[in-house]
């Protein structure tokens, strides 16, 4: 695997629900984001993420429908809650602060998803992440 900022997949993950939060950025710089309970890890609900909802309007509908039990193969809705940090830096607190494993964020300046690890590291590109996870398989 890689060094200092590994990329967790499933097989990794020891937990029953790994737990993500993902987030939507708007033009102001604010972010909007909802809690999703299974699979966060990046081959989960990042490869949906990309597979799915890789677009300004598919991730923004993402997120305004509100939290998730899942968005594998399907999203399933657990209630219509939205959260909101002022912009960027606060939302990677808020990921800081909380029992979520996986953070995702749509940049809307580069029109791509991003994601991190919570608690640690910088933001990384979603799509390149998944490409490392393809080619070592």
């Amino acid at each position: 695997m890689f060094p200092t900022d590994a990329i967790l997949n499933k097989q990794e993950i020891t937990n029953m629900a790994t737990r993500s939060r993902i987030g939507f950025e708007t033009a102001s710089g604010a972010v909007m984001h909802i809690y999703c309970h299974f699979d966060g890890y990046v081959d989960g609900v990042g490869k949906a993420l990309i597979v799915d909802h890789n677009d300004v309007n598919k991730a923004y509908s993402l997120v305004k429908g509100g939290n998730c039990s899942t968005i594998c193969d399907q999203v399933h809705r657990s209630d219509p809650a939205i959260s909101w940090s002022k912009d960027r830096q606060s939302y990677k607190q808020d990921g800081a602060n909380s029992s979520e494993e996986f953070q995702y964020l749509w940049d809307s300046r580069k029109a791509c998803w991003l994601w991190r690890k919570s608690g640690s590291g910088n933001w990384k590109r979603l799509d390149f992440a998944l490409n490392r996870i393809s080619q070592a398989a």
